[in-house]
């Protein structure tokens, strides 16, 4: 089933998910130390954030959301970098595994929208 949400929505979690990629690389470039986000982290850590998901069906919808959100960030949008596609693209297991391991940056031309 195709997955809709309004553009006020996709927006709204597209900066968060960007802010904590920035501050993320922010962090780490403060200690000296690139160390990069998996997109499964990325959205486990997105997860863990929402106060309101308090069924399994909440759940699992939020996260085939964010996930999309991710994917459009980095297919559409160009917002997002995937640093090991190519690694990532040799590896087994299945397109969910091999979507979590991928590797996430920020573009580095990418500028957050001034909220």
């Amino acid at each position: 089933a195709k997955l809709e949400i309004s553009r006020e929505e996709y927006d709204h979690h597209a900066t968060i998910i960007m802010r904590q990629l920035l501050a993320r690389e922010e962090e780490a470039r403060g200690e000296g130390e690139l160390e990069e986000w998996t997109q499964g982290e990325l959205v486990n850590w997105y997860l863990e954030q929402r106060e309101d998901l308090d069924t399994e069906e909440a759940l699992v919808m939020a996260k085939r959301v964010v996930t999309s959100i991710i994917e459009r960030l980095i297919v559409s949008e160009h917002w997002i970098i995937v640093l090991n596609a190519s690694e990532v693209q040799d590896m087994a297991g299945s397109p969910a595994e091999r979507r979590n391991a991928r590797k996430l940056a920020a573009r580095p031309s990418y500028t957050p929208a001034s909220a």
